[in-house]
Order: C-alpha cells, then structure tokens, then sequence
C-alpha cells in the first residue's frame, strides 16, 4: 500500500507541473508578437506557481486548511484544464480533469 500511495504523490507532483506548462502554453497562445507571448507565458506561470507556493504547497508560509486548500487547488487544477481547452488540447484536459480528481480522491482517503 505504501508504495501506491508514494505513486499517487508522484502522480500528484507530475499533476502540478502539467499544471504550470497548461498556463504556460496559454499565456503564449494570446498573442501573435514573440516577445509579448513568451512574456505572458511567463506571467501566467508565475501567477500559478505563486499561489501554489504560498497557499497549497506542504511548506507554504501561508498554507490555507482545509477544505479551502481543496477548493483553491481544483481552482487552480481548473485552470490548467480550461487553459488546455483553449489551446485547442481537449482531449488531454479531459485526462487530466480525470487524473486530477481521481488523484485527489486518493490523498483524501489516505490522508496525504
């Protein structure tokens, strides 16, 4: 059992680094100028992995409890989905709705 549940907060990790590579990929699909994507690439990254940082992460300064920490997370999961929608991935947004929510199941019953 132990070795699922250190799969499923690998799985967890790889969720929140899709996560800033969707909004990545969405801050640059905004423009047709090449300086102005890779900056809103970036902005939108760093918004994401801001907020993570300061209110989700396990050694967040500010880490929010729960169920307000789920909340924000899905918010944040939510984004990349939609990000990934708008970029024309639908398909993978729906793996990764799925992924997302499964994954969460599973930290939740095993109290990750």
């Amino acid at each position: 059992m132990e070795i699922l549940k250190s799969i499923n907060l690998a799985i967890r990790f790889m969720l929140e680094i899709c996560t800033l590579i969707a909004t990545g990929m969405f801050g640059f699909s905004l423009s047709k100028n090449i300086i102005l994507r890779v900056v809103l690439a970036i902005v939108c990254t760093a918004i994401i992995a801001v907020i993570w940082g300061l209110f989700v992460a396990p050694k967040a300064s500010q880490r929010i409890e729960l169920p307000w920490r789920i909340l924000l997370e899905m918010v944040v999961f939510g984004i990349a989905t939609m990000s990934l929608i708008r970029t024309n991935h639908v398909y993978l947004a729906m793996v990764f709705a799925i992924a997302v929510i499964i994954n969460q199941i599973l930290l939740l019953i095993w109290r990750q």
